[in-house]
């Protein structure tokens, strides 16, 4: 049995029932079901078209990304970056704000478990994730990003890319003699190995003091390191690796150390536009090499990914990181830049809302006009049309100078691993919320809040305190962290949760197909439209039209109904008045507009229907079957209209009373059938078809628009036809515009108000004028009308009366109705937030509605009429 789940139904009177059940045409029915290619009929329903092969039910939208691993070999449990500015800019606008509901899913549908989103920002649509495989094979691998579920939850995390089972080698020790150094793991039972040391276990809850040697380290997660000679800075991290280098050389007596973790490397080291050394560096060797590079800027080139560290007579040393056209670092000293290319122009955004614009060529380096001392200079963003390279040096005591990093290295996550005595950190986002930890990460000691300098500027945060050796660092978006050594006074870098990796040549690329995002349900509009009936019988009237099982209207989805009684070659919608041209499908009615307008529709013996679904891509709306009623009852053989008073008035409703009867003139009881109504000028009448006839008998209001002089009223029931007597309508002016009920409302905000706005419409004898337009306007406030609209223009009905809804902003917020000619009033509504206090004595907010008024939904009084005449069989079960 089919259940109705959309029973509003104004008449029961039908004699004959007839389906739209998306299987086949049954009786009387021609032209089958046709659809749009993105809709799709069948199990007694129409939904829009379904993409194939969708792993993530709940999930609105994905694209598919293609990894390209050229290394010639599968990369095992190795950690892949991908760059959300790579993909279509859409995802930033159906995601969540947060970005917890991306999900990445392997070709053959698995959910990819080892996944991590770093920093998702969906205002400036940037954002990093990454995810690993237990195998990439060589060749191309496709993955599906999916995202578009509000009530996803986030999941994974850096410790399921960057922990491993067995140690993994992702760092190499430059010193060049054994060291003992201070190192503490971000995870618990970490295993590390330093060159062909013994591994050794360390706890994540303390720093531990261990002897190393030059060499290649391996790990099973990131760690911290440090240790006490000046120009010792950090081990360096495979993530700095990189082909092309280019620095200031600022000092004297430069030493640097090179290794190569995949092989014979090639390697060239210039100045001033001459090759100066031209060398190769062994596989997974390291090579010492001493030049004194004059105050220019030097170049450092290789065919295989190196790791270069940096040190000077001065005390200095630091890690190379490649060049980029997009640096992040600070002024604790000096600030020196140097660029590959002539004539590159270097803009230098600070964390004061300055910024200074220079010229670097690539024999020399410029110094920036903003320095510091103990760290107390500025954060500094640098871009540049072309590669450079930038260091801060020399802040008033020790002697270490720290790179500026490119924005892949810029991380959240940080440990201390020697006491500190200042921290500066530069954010690439304002309103960077830091906070350090103790060792164990359980207790926040201090926390600390950016500047907030729109970008391209940085912000800044300086600490001074909780800076000992072992305490966390953890900030919500991207930073690069120095520290200044407690010991040492030497500024050093901090290594991140994410420095600790393997590395793999040539680099891994990427893309998505098409550079398209791809819905799980058709998003539309799509279309449906249903075979021709054509009825066989005498035809009378229209009756009802009910939706069935599995009918539903999913949030963000939508289904509309254009009506055709020609076959389709012209569609028709209702206005609220009446059945007007469509122009397009974007005026299709909803089902209850079609519900409540069906009986309305001209009698014509054919109908066809166009069902137009919308949806967000998430889910689709189904149509399920439609049934309809109608009359074919035999006519009248005469109708008598009761006379009618003269004069009426233009827009003033009045009562006819008429009886069917029979050629004796009898009444006919058992007729129920509707007449179709006229005037014999022509001019327009409302309604124009009848009320159902009860007992024979029917009494409804009428409205003529238009002045008219002998005016008669022409009822037909498409074989038997009257007039009425002959009557003038006269002229009426509209005088006044009056508010009926919903002023000084309070509501909560952003939420519709209990009680509509209604006003009335009045002529010159105060009696209500309808067919009236009436223009609402927003005025004060954000407030908002259906569809988020600030204007509604709304037909007063046979009372006067025209209504809409309102949604209020916080605050006042003031709304004017106004009739052309007439002196506008205005409502007065306040938003509240929070809860609403019940105020009875606040006009408007009472709970009393008026029982008359139009909305943008319907014609209330009609409906309450057609509803009573309807209401004995209300009582009465259908199948």
């Amino acid at each position: 049995m089919i259940v109705s789940i959309l029973s509003f139904m104004l008449f029961f009177s039908a004699n004959q029932q007839v389906w739209f059940d998306f299987e086949g045409n049954r009786e009387f029915q021609t032209g089958g079901y046709v659809t749009s290619t993105n809709c799709m009929t069948g199990d007694g329903s129409a939904i829009l078209t379904e993409s194939s092969d969708w792993a993530a039910n709940g999930w609105s939208h994905r694209l598919e990304i293609i990894i390209q691993n050229d290394t010639g070999q599968a990369l095992i449990n190795y950690p892949v970056q991908i760059d959300l500015k790579e993909v279509p800019p859409e995802l930033f606008d159906i995601a969540r704000v947060d970005g917890n509901d991306l999900r990445l899913y392997t070709q053959s549908g698995s959910l990819i478990p080892n996944y991590w989103l770093e920093y998702y920002d969906f205002i400036t649509k940037k954002g990093f994730f990454w995810f690993r495989l237990p195998s990439l094979p060589a060749g191309n691998t496709s993955v599906h990003l999916y995202f578009g579920n509000s009530e996803a939850a986030p999941i994974g995390s850096w410790q399921d890319i960057f922990t491993w089972s067995n140690p993994v080698e992702g760092a190499f020790l430059s010193w060049p003699s054994p060291i003992t150094g201070a190192i503490i793991p971000f995870v618990d039972n970490t295993s590390f190995v330093a060159g062909d040391a013994t591994p050794v276990n360390l706890p994540s809850n303390q720093v531990t003091s261990i002897n190393v040697e030059q060499g290649a380290i391996s790990s099973t997660g990131p760690y911290s390191f440090g240790a006490a000679p000046d120009t010792f800075d950090i081990p360096l991290p495979y993530s700095m690796a990189g082909t092309t280098f280019v620095f200031p050389g600022h000092r004297y007596d430069d030493s640097f150390e090179f290794y190569s973790p995949l092989g014979v490397a090639n390697v060239s080291i210039s100045s001033n536009t001459t090759i100066d050394y031209n060398f190769q560096v062994s596989d997974a060797s390291a090579l010492t090499l001493d030049f004194n590079i004059p105050e220019e800027s030097y170049k450092i080139e290789s065919d295989l990914p190196i790791v270069v560290f940096h040190r000077t007579e001065s005390g200095d040393g630091y890690p190379l990181v490649p060049a980029s056209t997009e640096l992040w670092g600070g002024a604790t000293g000096s600030v020196h830049v140097a660029a590959l290319n002539d004539n590159t122009s270097v803009t230098a955004y600070y964390s004061d809302g300055s910024s200074q614009n220079i010229t670097v060529n690539s024999n020399t380096y410029v110094t920036l006009n903003r320095s510091g001392n103990q760290g107390d200079g500025p954060a500094i963003h640098l871009t540049a049309d072309g590669p450079i390279g930038a260091i801060s040096s020399g802040d008033g005591d020790g002697g270490d100078a720290v790179t500026f990093y490119p924005s892949e290295l810029l991380s959240q996550e940080f440990i201390f691993p020697r006491n500190g005595e200042y921290l500066f950190i530069s954010t690439r986002e304002p309103y960077t919320h830091c906070e350090i930890l103790s060792q164990d990460g359980t207790t926040v000691l201090t926390t600390a809040l950016s500047t907030a300098y729109a970008p391209p500027h940085p912000d800044i945060i300086y600490l001074t305190s909780y800076l000992q050796a072992g305490n966390r660092l953890s900030c919500t978006k991207p930073v690069v962290a120095y520290f200044e050594d407690q010991i040492t006074d030497d500024e050093r870098h901090l290594l991140s949760v994410k420095d600790h990796r393997p590395l793999a040549w040539p680099p891994l690329n990427y893309g998505v197909t098409n550079y398209a995002v791809q819905s799980h349900f058709q998003q539309g509009p799509g279309w449906v439209e249903t075979p021709n009936y054509e009825l066989p019988y005498l035809f009378t009237s229209w009756d009802d039209i009910v939706f069935y099982e599995p009918t539903s209207m999913p949030e963000n989805t939508s289904i509309g109904y254009l009506v055709s009684q020609n076959n389709g070659f012209n569609w028709m919608y209702f206005d609220g008045e009446q059945w007007m041209p469509a122009p397009d499908s974007s005026y299709a009615n909803s089902s209850l507009w079609l519900q409540y307008a069906f009986e309305f529709l001209p009698p014509s013996p054919q109908l066809k229907l166009k069902i137009i679904l919308e949806g967000d891509g998430q889910k689709t709306p189904v149509q399920g079957p439609i049934s309809f009623n109608y009359d074919y009852q035999e006519g009248a053989g005469q109708f008598v209209i009761e006379p009618i008073e003269s004069p009426q008035y233009q827009g003033q409703a009045f009562t006819i009373n008429i009886e069917a009867q029979d050629e004796d003139g009898r009444l006919l009881t058992g007729f129920e059938s509707r007449v179709i109504l006229s005037l014999n000028n022509a001019n327009p009448i409302s309604p124009s078809l009848s009320p159902e006839f009860i007992r024979g008998k029917t009494s409804f209001r009428v409205v003529i628009v238009d002045p008219g002089e002998e005016v008669e009223i022409i009822i037909t029931d498409g074989t038997t036809s009257a007039r009425s007597n002959s009557f003038d309508v006269n002229q009426l002016d509209i005088s006044r515009l009056i508010i009926a009920t919903g002023d000084q409302q309070w509501g909560l905000k952003n939420e519709p108000l209990p009680n509509p706005l209604v006003v009335q419409v009045l002529n010159e004898n105060d009696r209500p004028v309808a067919y009236q337009k009436v223009l609402f306007t927003k005025d004060e406030g954000a407030g908002y009308f259906d569809d988020n609209k600030t204007e509604m223009e709304v037909v007063t009905d046979f009372d006067g009366f025209a209504q809409v809804d309102f949604t209020p902003s916080l605050g006042i917020n003031t709304v004017r109705a106004e009739v052309e000619g007439l002196e506008p009033v205005q409502f007065l509504i306040r938003g509240v937030d929070g809860q609403l206090v019940d105020r009875k004595d606040a006009i408007g907010s009472n709970g009393c509605n008026t029982n008359s008024g139009n909305s943008s939904s319907g014609t209330l009084p009609i409906v309450l009429l057609l509803f009573a005449l309807a209401l004995p069989n209300l009582l009465k079960l259908r199948h």
